[in-house]
């Protein structure tokens, strides 16, 4: 079987990363032949992501990229599965869509974003004048389709009779090496709360910034930001640390407590509730918004704390800052959750039996 990948960004994007990335030695072992080309390289996808105004280089670069993408798609008829990640495109979509309709044999199309829509917070940004069409255009010409979670899978259904769900899934075996040395620190310890994100997402920790500036006055924790972000909370010092893959784990395993806050509105629903997941695989209990992918992750007091306003988020953080057994019963619920659900194997062998579907369809 050979199968062409497109992403829209390269390793970095943690959307892509997770998706497509993460599986590629799995499907080298299941001997499958494959190409996979992103959009973006490295450098662009970096820009991109600083939210920096744009400039004539990265109009100059993006459009570089859209020729390399429209030659990129000239052999797909020479694969058996041609596999687009979000969209091939995000600006003149129509042209690289009918291309690929054209020459694929097979297509599938997987998002586990609302990328129908536009992000609340950038909608004075660049990304208001992507193409929105990308995946309802998929969804009702692609051979099949993976949606993140339901409100996804839902959202396809509507145009496509062929839909699966596929959750985002992490390589818990990687995780284990800092979930299996991670215990819970006594009643009288100095807590470290944290949150991994990228900088334009950095946003959602204002949600829920008054309430940290009063346990800050309280407790007096430490509070960790990984992800390159330049935010900054009012009466809340920031220890800020770049992402890297590398380093990832390291950082953290800093954490005692990890933090989801995220506004409920369409785009966010859309979301796959993956922080929960790798808090929880690094054996950090968490707390989240309760959000409709977060609902189908966690069971709230069971493997760890929902949370739908300021009040609910400032009862049951002190609750967790003060009690080192509650933070115990949700890292080792968390760990179970994630193993039973959300381990990569289990996932990239649904991926697999699609791809033997649709690869068999005539």
């Amino acid at each position: 079987m050979k199968i062409i990948f497109f992403t829209p960004h390269p390793f970095e994007d943690p959307s892509s990363r997770l998706r497509v990335y993460q599986y590629l030695e799995e499907f080298e072992r299941k001997n499958i032949e494959f190409d996979i080309w992103s959009f973006t390289n490295e450098k662009l996808f970096k820009t991109l992501m600083m939210r920096t105004p744009i400039s004539i280089s990265t109009i100059v670069k993006s459009l570089f990229c859209y020729i390399k993408r429209l030659i990129s798609i000239i052999p797909a008829s020479k694969y058996d599965i041609a596999f687009i990640h979000r969209e091939l495109s995000p600006f003149w979509e129509r042209i690289p869509n009918i291309l690929l309709k054209k020459l694929a044999k097979k297509v599938i199309y997987d998002f586990d974003d609302a990328v129908f829509t536009i992000p609340t917070q950038v909608k004075k940004s660049h990304l208001k004048f992507r193409g929105k069409g990308s995946s309802e255009f998929w969804c009702k010409n692609a051979d099949a389709v993976i949606a993140g979670n339901k409100y996804l899978e839902n959202y396809a259904a509507k145009f496509s009779a062929k839909t699966y769900l596929i959750p985002t899934a992490i390589d818990t075996e990687r995780y284990s090496s800092i979930a299996s040395v991670k215990k819970s620190k006594d009643k009288d310890d100095k807590i470290t709360l944290g949150w991994i994100g990228t900088p334009d997402n950095f946003f959602y920790i204002k949600i829920i910034e008054d309430v940290l500036e009063r346990l800050q006055v309280k407790y007096g924790f430490t509070f960790i930001v990984i992800g390159n972000s330049r935010g900054e909370l009012k009466g809340c010092e920031i220890e800020k640390f770049d992402w890297s893959y590398e380093k990832e784990l390291e950082y953290l395993s800093l954490f005692d407590i990890g933090i989801y806050p995220i506004r409920d509105d369409e785009y966010a629903r859309g979301k796959s509730g993956y922080k929960a997941i790798q808090y929880m695989a690094s054996g950090i209990p968490c707390i989240a918004s309760r959000i409709e992918a977060n609902l189908d992750i966690i069971e709230d007091g069971d493997n760890g704390f929902l949370a739908s306003n300021p009040v609910e988020w400032e009862k049951k953080l002190q609750m967790l800052i003060l009690k080192p057994e509650l933070r115990e019963k949700f890292r080792i619920n968390g760990l179970k959750t994630v193993n039973e659900k959300y381990s990569k194997k289990d996932t990239m062998e649904k991926l697999y039996k699609i791809f033997e579907e649709i690869h068999m369809l005539g």
